[in-house]
């Protein structure tokens, strides 16, 4: 899985599966902005241990 498949399954788990039936796709780009404008998704951190991890998998 390379990080961009890991940022939108991250996306799905935290976000996209708890929203109301009926949600239309205005609402959740709305939604969308404004988790990202107030939250952190990923930390350096994060990123550079999935990265380091996808470089493990590299003979």
């Amino acid at each position: 899985m390379n990080l961009v498949e890991y940022v939108i399954y991250l996306l799905r788990l935290r976000f996209l599966h708890h929203l109301p039936l009926g949600t239309t796709l205005t609402q959740i780009k709305q939604q969308l902005h404004e988790f990202f404008a107030a939250n952190q998704f990923l930390s350096a951190e994060q990123v550079q241990n999935n990265l380091n991890f996808i470089f493990s998998l590299v003979p």
